[in-house]
């Protein structure tokens, strides 16, 4: 961005030029993330890096033919040149007949606590090291050979206008680290942190974990296929889960990639099973003030003992179906900020207690769906896979396949452990949603033996 100016000029500057083009409804969004990230590999930093960029992106409806793009060099002229080209592409778009508008505002937002921490982008450089080092350590000292990962902190500054009488702006802060241990090729384990406050990160305990599942699983013998009784720790639970906010899109619903449809009302899940969506939780990953379109962000309960309740919908959709916003616009695809498994009522020892012959895996990848809309999915446990005897880990499993039902999944969850953490991981992916649960015992998952 050029000296002097700033966020909100710049969507000034966006806002005017397409009033003049005539657009009917319109969302423009400045952005300035920075951040920095550390990969190390077989114990060692490899490379360091420093991001600092700027994006506006325009929303914009002419009619009601819809065009959105996205501004990286920020000058007066470059931003009227996008709108000038957006302006002239939306005479040949074609028209969306059930488009229904934006939020009108103004609205009030209550600040969300504790996801903005000035201490991370005033971490030095030595400091984030320490970080790494302190994670390396921990998971050597467990009985880890090398250990190889990343360390990523960000702050972002955000700040919204529209059409409808909207000004909206936030800041946030996030840190992120992922460390798989190794003891050798066949004994490895994986875990992760994610905060957005340094005082609720803790990369020793993250890297300890890794270690003490990577020296537990050496060794391990080749599993049989069968149903069996499955601990998933929230690492590995939380993907699916991540699906499951996605799944609850009301924009999934109409494109066939949801087997949430025609559901409300009805059982999807176990009666220890209470789902929410909730864009303002305090020091969430993903939370945030206000959704993409300037709503005020909300806690959704998606299912509440077993039964699913609600879609979640952004403006438009609402109208459509005639019901309120959820405070979840994407404007194209409303979207889940940050999904909850609420705790239950074991702890984690107890969970593990009340299996006598089970499963328990700490991570997944891989994540496949033959259909999206019946559920049917495939994963493929990764990292430390033990069986469980009497309540505790009896030998490391490996060459096992998940493959199962998203339905039958969540209506087989017979305990609830009350140990949540917030889970970011690669294998949520770009796209997915930062989860909190805690770790899961589902009945009777079907297992698989990979094919070559």
């Amino acid at each position: 961005m050029m000296a002097g100016e700033n966020l909100a000029a710049v969507t000034e500057t966006a806002m005017k030029r397409l009033k003049e083009k005539k657009s009917s409804d319109f969302v423009v969004s400045a952005s300035r993330t920075g951040g920095s990230e550390i990969k190390f590999v077989n114990n060692e930093i490899v490379k360091t890096s420093i991001s600092n960029d700027v994006e506006l992106s325009i929303f914009a409806v002419f009619g009601k033919k819809i065009v959105l793009t996205s501004v990286k060099e920020l000058e007066s002229s470059k931003i009227k040149e996008a709108i000038e080209k957006l302006s002239k592409f939306s005479l040949g778009a074609m028209p969306k007949d059930d488009y229904f508008g934006i939020a009108d505002g103004p609205f009030k937002y209550k600040p969300v606590k504790r996801i903005y921490d000035k201490k991370i982008p005033n971490l030095s450089a030595s400091g984030q090291v320490d970080y790494v080092e302190a994670g390396v350590n921990a998971a050597l000292a467990q009985g880890a050979a090398r250990a190889s990962g990343i360390f990523e902190l960000q702050q972002n500054s955000t700040y919204l206008r529209t059409s409808r009488n909207v000004a909206a702006e936030s800041e946030k802060t996030q840190a992120y680290f992922s460390i798989r241990a190794l003891v050798d090729k066949d004994a490895s384990g994986h875990n992760t942190s994610a905060a957005c406050m340094l005082r609720d990160f803790d990369a020793s305990k993250t890297g300890a974990s890794a270690g003490e599942i990577a020296r537990l699983s050496q060794k391990p013998e080749k599993g049989k296929s069968g149903k069996y009784d499955i601990i998933f720790a929230p690492l590995a639970l939380a993907p699916l889960l991540s699906i499951a906010g996605n799944a609850s899109s009301i924009f999934s619903v109409e494109a066939g990639f949801s087997f949430f449809k025609d559901r409300i009302n009805t059982s999807v899940a176990s009666p220890s099973v209470t789902l929410t969506d909730n864009g303002p939780l305090e020091g969430a990953y993903g939370a945030t003030p206000f959704d993409s379109e300037g709503v005020p962000t909300q806690k959704n309960t998606l299912i509440d003992g077993g039964k699913f309740k609600t879609y979640l919908y952004n403006t438009s959709f609402s109208r459509k179906y005639k019901t309120k916003s959820t405070g979840n616009a994407g404007l194209i695809d409303p979207t889940p900020w940050h999904v909850v498994l609420e705790n239950g009522k074991l702890t984690k020892e107890q969970l593990f207690a009340s299996v006598k012959n089970g499963i328990y895996i700490s991570n997944v990848w891989y994540t496949r769906f033959q259909n999206y809309s019946t559920g049917d999915f495939s994963t493929i446990p990764r990292d430390g896979m033990f069986l469980i005897k009497n309540g505790e880990l009896h030998k490391p499993v490996k060459q096992l396949r998940i493959s199962e039902n998203m339905i039958n999944v969540l209506k087989n969850i017979s305990s609830v452990a009350n140990d949540s953490r917030q889970i970011w991981s690669w294998e949520i992916g770009e796209t997915g949603t930062p989860v909190t649960l805690p770790h899961v015992l589902v009945k009777k998952v079907n297992l698989t033996e990979p094919t070559a």
